[in-house]
């Protein structure tokens, strides 16, 4: 999951829909691959001392760094360390190992990416993964920056499989409009139906 501009919503995101999957059923990994600005240990209440980064750089094996959580089926791998070169930890073959391993052992893995817009590791990362969700936030996201995001992940090869708008207000004037709207189409349905009825043994 990666967004086009920070505070677009895209941990929270991730944090909720490794949730909804571990609760269907599915043994679940999420990993903090935001390795300038980590933000899942947190989320979860846990610590990064030991992470993703450790395992990388050899001072922690993958059992070491992979949590438990509150959630039955939900395991976290905290980002670890900051280090001094995130791009070139994500492109080299110990990660590329690192997600087979992980893609054995779970049967959903999720990866938190930083911005696309302002950094290269989410183009690096939308090529090792088997799709790409970008987080939009609603009435805030520049509609160039969305799209730059999206063309950052294609130009490299990368598979977007979908777009979630976040951080709708549903209290909002034009939200009521539409709902307001369709409510109305769907009660007049029965009176159409009535009508092409009549119509019909006319």
């Amino acid at each position: 999951l990666t967004s086009s501009l920070p505070r677009e919503g895209k941990t929270l995101c991730c944090v909720s829909l490794g949730t909804v999957l571990a609760k269907s059923g599915a043994k679940t990994l999420v990993i903090d691959c935001d390795l300038r600005r980590p933000r899942i240990a947190r989320a979860f209440g846990l610590s990064s001392t030991v992470g993703l980064t450790s395992v990388l750089v050899g001072e922690a094996s993958l059992d070491e760094a992979i949590r438990s959580s509150d959630v039955e089926n939900l395991s976290v791998l905290p980002a670890g360390p900051t280090p001094p070169n995130p791009a070139e930890l994500l492109n080299g073959q110990h990660f590329r190992q690192l997600l087979t391993e992980v893609g054995n052992r779970f049967d959903r893995v999720l990866i938190d990416s930083p911005p696309a817009v302002p950094v290269t590791d989410p183009a690096i990362l939308s090529t090792l993964v088997d799709g790409v969700v970008l987080i939009v936030r609603h009435a805030q996201t520049p509609k160039e920056a969305a799209t730059r995001a999206a063309q950052h992940v294609r130009d490299v090869g990368g598979r977007i499989v979908g777009v979630v708008l976040n951080a709708i207000d549903v209290s909002g004037k034009s939200y009521r409009s539409y709902y307001g709207h369709y409510t109305e189409y769907k009660s007049d349905e029965p009176h159409a139906k009535a009508e092409s009825d009549r119509n019909a043994s006319d």
